[in-house]
């Protein structure tokens, strides 16, 4: 693909150099977010839980459709039938790739082995065995975009339409707007890690170029439903090659989000994390947890205060948090003090 041009990165130029350094500052007074289990095991009893809002739906699209024009969401319809049925919300995310241990035996390769066959597709093999598809291939955003047409058309058919709050636009691993994000727990990893994919010819405005496609996609097969993009690290170095000295960064992910009309979810949230305007200007905005509370060595109700206090709509939280007693009472208390508030 050829380096993005000025003319198509002059409104996000013109976003990134007027954006301020600043960080929000909520009111006195904000209201509470939603909350949303995002992780673990479906468990039914889950959505009777009066602290949860609801619940994010997770698939692959090797499980939507395995083969060829074959589909397959009885799992998608089973799990959203639990959650709509006890008045909760519900969010969808297919990825196309993921990492081997996710979610057995659809994350190794969230994208179906006919895709691969019937056009040709590359793909890297990253060091726990995921195969990810070379995103920009010819062949892969067409075949993608043709599944999410249909996945649209069943779920506006669908009993529990009026359940789902948003769809998460899956873009790389995950579904985040990154190719790969196995090999980041140092500087070495992520040397070998650039070089995996620069033999396939990853560059930073290849993958810019890639992500617009992609969402583009997600805009013309669902666009009935709110659409959530989720900057998350995004690009992996090495040369850049955007025009007008616009740099490869969370920013203009963020900017396209807002030049698009998306919604925008952040799955880095933290106790001591900030939000700069540009995050703010589309609602609702939605967090996710980074790591589990547990994970982080501190109490859940520091990431519920923090949401609160930055103006998160929605709080994605981690099942294994929501499984410690003393965190959950700590959810029941946060909520209860919304409600006093």
């Amino acid at each position: 693909m050829q380096p993005v041009s000025a003319g198509r990165l002059l409104l996000f130029s013109v976003v990134l150099l007027i954006t301020p350094t600043f960080v929000f500052a909520a009111s006195a007074s904000p209201a509470c977010p939603k909350i949303m289990e995002f992780s673990g095991e479906q468990r039914a009893n889950d959505a009777k839980d009066p602290a949860l809002d609801g619940r994010v739906l997770l698939f692959y699209w090797s499980q939507l459709e395995p083969q060829q024009e074959v589909f397959d969401f009885s799992a998608l319809d089973a799990q959203a039938k639990v959650w709509s049925t006890a008045g909760k919300s519900i969010a969808i995310r297919v990825s196309t790739a993921g990492w081997k241990k996710w979610m057995p035996p659809y994350s190794q390769s969230g994208t179906p082995a006919w895709v691969y066959q019937k056009y040709h597709l590359r793909s890297v093999t990253e060091i726990d065995g995921a195969v990810i598809p070379v995103y920009w291939d010819p062949g892969y955003v067409e075949a993608f975009g043709a599944f999410l047409h249909q996945l649209d058309t069943h779920l506006l058919g669908a009993p529990y339409r009026s359940s789902i709050t948003f769809i998460e636009i899956g873009i790389g691993d995950g579904g985040e707007t990154k190719p790969d994000t196995e090999q980041n727990k140092d500087k070495d990893q992520q040397a070998a890690r650039l070089a995996l994919w620069q033999s396939v010819g990853y560059t930073g405005s290849t993958w810019f170029t890639t992500i617009e496609n992609i969402t583009k996609t997600y805009q013309k097969q669902l666009g009935n439903f709110p659409l959530a993009l989720m900057p998350d690290g995004t690009f992996l170095g090495g040369t850049c090659g955007l025009a007008d000295g616009v740099k490869c960064n969370e920013a203009i992910i963020v900017a396209l989000a807002n030049s698009e009309g998306l919604l925008l979810q952040d799955n880095g949230f933290l106790r001591d994390r900030t939000y700069s305007p540009e995050w703010l200007k589309k609602r609702p905005l939605i967090a996710e947890q980074r790591n589990a509370a547990q994970a982080n060595g501190y109490p859940l109700k520091d990431d519920l205060n923090r949401a609160r206090s930055l103006g998160v709509d929605w709080l994605l939280l981690f099942q294994k948090d929501l499984d410690v007693p003393e965190f959950k009472q700590q959810l029941v208390d946060f909520r209860a003090g919304c409600r006093t508030n």
